[in-house]
């Protein structure tokens, strides 16, 4: 029994800790963008410059880690951009 409480708690603790590490990796940015694949979107930066991403979520995700100021000008069409 003690051995099974002892698991739990060192699989709890590996959590706790793996979870702070990720969120130290991604500087505070939500990079869990899984369940939006399939609306890709085009966009563009401050210097004019367009670029597909495959969501608006990776998007906003792009901007925050590596300080992009992609807009979202609209959907991609038949896999790229215009």
């Amino acid at each position: 029994m003690k051995t099974v409480i002892c698991l739990i708690v060192a699989v709890t603790l590996a959590t706790v800790y793996l979870s702070d590490a990720q969120q130290q990796e991604t500087n505070g940015c939500n990079t869990n963008c899984s369940s939006e694949w399939n609306t890709q979107i085009c966009a563009t930066n401050d210097e004019g410059k367009t670029k597909l991403f495959p969501s608006e979520c990776v998007m906003k995700s792009e901007n925050c880690l590596k300080k992009s100021k992609y807009i979202k000008t609209g959907p991609a069409e038949g896999g790229s951009c215009p």
